[in-house]
């Protein structure tokens, strides 16, 4: 890919309970020197202390949940656009989801380099707003797809 493109996660409304898929997807991108951009403006953070938490080993679900909420709570407090943001996805309502989505694309001037790899509802969400923004590439992902998704993402540039 070249570095004028950009790779955007658009996952389902509970993106973290995709955590393997996240992970897999990332690591193979990674790799690739693909600028990544996330729906939710803390997964990074978020993404990053998962990796941490890989490192420990074993943690139980709970703490990974109070780990969560507390990066959330952080942010928030540092970033208050967040807050609504989060109190916004609370209902997961598709209109509110796409208006964010379509804003989060549009503040940063990204949609003619901008590929959405979703799943899930964020497949649905990017496609009802990819025509109106002008994207050209939506690649619904699942897990067993990975290898063929990073292959379809590679040719799509090539």
């Amino acid at each position: 890919m070249t570095k004028n493109n950009i790779l955007l996660l658009v996952g389902r409304d509970d993106w973290q309970k995709d955590e393997a898929l996240n992970l897999a997807l990332l690591n193979k991108l990674r790799t690739n020197n693909i600028e990544v951009v996330w729906e939710d403006p803390a997964a990074e953070v978020i993404h990053f202390l998962r990796k941490i938490e890989i490192k420990f080993g074993i943690i139980s679900k709970r703490i990974k949940k109070f780990n969560l909420r507390m990066i959330q709570i952080v942010y928030g407090l540092l970033n208050p656009s967040y807050l609504v943001y989060l109190y916004k996805r609370k209902n997961n309502d598709v209109l509110s989801r796409c208006e964010s989505l379509a804003n989060t694309i549009c503040k940063r001037g990204i949609a003619a380099q901008t590929i959405i790899l979703s799943r899930s509802s964020g497949g649905r969400v990017s496609s009802l707003i990819a025509d109106q923004l002008g994207i050209k590439h939506v690649v619904w992902a699942t897990l067993s797809s990975i290898p063929i998704t990073v292959m379809s993402l590679n040719d799509m540039l090539t």
